[in-house]
């Protein structure tokens, strides 16, 4: 059995969008693929092999997604201030502050502030709260992190 996919309500709302954004992209690819297999000879057909690939990204995309949606398991922030799938994070380290919310894997962005409980950091503050410390391991030594604020 594949495990569950956890997913704030922000991130399964953004996989919709997107399901959504790809299934309205299909049609005009339809018509692109149609208009190049009607130019003739398919075998030597640049327009024919772009809009093919064109559509087949476009179905591959919307397979991922749903394969995803199927496996999804929405998942609330923890009320009694511990860290969890869903929770902003605030630490403090001798490498800096941080601040992150922590989400699964398929929802991790770094560049936006989301980092997977998988990561070696995400792991480390998980089930922690306000006041208790992080050890992670890097290939330069353990790194501790305080943590300063679950919201």
């Amino acid at each position: 059995m594949l495990r569950k996919i956890k997913l704030t309500r922000e991130g399964l709302q953004n996989y919709e969008d997107e399901l959504i954004r790809y299934k309205k992209e299909r049609i005009p690819a339809i018509v692109a693929l149609q208009r190049a297999r009607e130019m003739g000879d398919l075998s030597e057909n640049a327009a024919y092999r772009v809009a093919r690939s064109k559509l087949s990204s476009l179905d591959r995309n919307i397979r991922r997604i749903e394969a995803v949606l199927r496996r999804v398991q929405v998942v609330e922030k923890n009320k009694n201030g511990t860290i969890g799938v869903g929770s902003k994070v605030h630490v403090v380290s001798t490498m800096g502050e941080l601040t992150f919310t922590l989400v699964d894997g398929y929802e991790s962005d770094f560049a936006k502030g989301k980092i997977s409980f998988y990561s070696p950091l995400g792991s480390a503050v998980q089930g922690k709260r306000i006041g208790d410390r992080a050890i992670v391991r890097t290939p330069k030594g353990n790194v501790e992190y305080a943590i300063v604020s679950v919201v």
